[in-house]
């Protein structure tokens, strides 16, 4: 599961955890027979993170008898002996496996509870207890299989890794438009330039592949004609929608050409360009990941090996009008793994735009005009 933070991710599979553990006799009636031996498992980043996991499993046990434990250093005083459910991280969780505290033989349910940030800090350790869990199952006496949960804020090349180690192919359910991006092995890319150079640009990324490829451009209304007629002027088919469209006129551009998003995305649904250009930034974050639904059937699975002869890209284009938008958007990026699309210039750029926010503030913001779109 991967969503933003406060989304309810931690809920979803807690409730559930909670829900098995009252009907443990009938659904885990192998483990009367074991000791040290949980049959799930809540791997969590940090301290605050398994503390608040643990307060919430208890509140939704509510009466109910449960053996939830809350292991922290030091080690050697936990009793593991009578464990269902075992939240802690995954360096104690290592040391308990390694002093023989707690066996895999009855874990059924392993959680990473922020799991981008437990592979970012923990991963070695996390390849370890996953070749583990692995062996365990090939060996262990009963027939019970395991569930893998993992819940994230961001998906990452980490996450990638993991996906591609297991035996059974997953459920993905990913929340955020950009985050599907990520997911779906887009190439991302952004160009930093004068304003009075991107149509040029425009030109030279469109001339060898508009005929092949579906396009997307995003700019804001007062950009919008001046790229048209520059598109149409080097013989680049273009259709434009704009707030000056009716319902009936921007339904007739969708049927011929099966393509292009609105700003809204309540009058069309456009889900297969392969190219996204983002001429210019909106006034919002929001409105920047909703721009890539116009590409969610050109995404990839990451288990896909095979090879595409057309590659689904997002180009970002940035000039100096862009600088109110600028530092929400590099402080999101430097979150994620868009960050190693970032060339030096840019990440010193970015440098100074947070040293810029920490010591000035604005006085005003001004709204900018509606993106218009150009579709091709």
């Amino acid at each position: 599961m991967v969503n933003g933070p406060q989304t309810g991710k931690t809920m979803a599979y807690l409730t559930t955890m909670c829900s098995f553990l009252v009907e443990k006799d009938e659904r885990y009636s192998f483990t009367k027979k074991l000791s040290g031996a949980p049959i799930i498992v809540i791997l969590c980043s940090n301290t605050k993170r398994y503390r608040d996991v643990n307060d919430r499993a208890w509140f939704i046990m509510g009466r109910n008898k449960a053996r939830i434990a809350l292991v922290e250093y030091p080690v050697s005083n936990v009793n593991t002996t009578h464990i269902d459910m075992l939240i802690t991280i995954p360096t104690i969780f290592v040391d308990l496996l390694k002093k023989r505290s707690i066996t895999l033989n009855g874990l059924c349910h392993l959680v990473f509870e922020d799991g981008d940030n437990i592979l970012n800090h923990y991963y070695p350790l996390i390849d370890m207890i996953l070749e583990k869990t692995h062996k365990m199952l090939k060996n262990r006496h009963h027939s019970k299989s395991l569930q893998l949960i993992l819940c994230a804020e961001h998906w990452t090349k980490k996450i990638t890794c993991v996906l591609q180690k297991l035996a059974a192919i997953p459920v993905v359910c990913i929340a955020n438009y950009l985050e599907a991006a990520m997911y779906g092995k887009i190439q991302f890319s952004m160009r930093f330039m004068r304003s009075s150079a991107k149509l040029e640009m425009m030109k030279r990324l469109l001339k060898d592949t508009y005929k092949f490829t579906k396009s997307v451009i995003i700019c804001n209304n007062a950009e919008l004609d001046v790229l048209e007629a520059t598109l149409i002027m080097s013989g680049i088919d273009v259709a434009v929608i704009s707030e000056k469209l009716t319902v009936d006129e921007s339904h007739l551009i969708e049927e011929n050409w099966t393509k292009a998003p609105v700003e809204n995305y309540t009058e069309l649904n456009v889900t297969s360009a392969t190219m996204l250009i983002h001429y210019s930034l909106p006034s919002s974050w929001t409105k920047f990941t909703i721009r890539f639904t116009c590409l969610l059937e050109s995404y990839r699975s990451p288990l896909d090996q095979r090879e595409s002869k057309i590659t689904t890209q997002s180009i970002v284009l940035l000039d100096e009008n862009c600088q109110e938008e600028l530092p929400k958007f590099f402080k999101y990026i430097k979150t994620t793994d868009l960050k190693h699309y970032l060339c030096d210039a840019l990440k010193q750029y970015t440098e100074s735009i947070s040293h810029c926010e920490r010591t000035t503030k604005p006085i005003f913001v001004i709204e900018r005009n509606q993106p218009a779109h150009v579709f091709i």
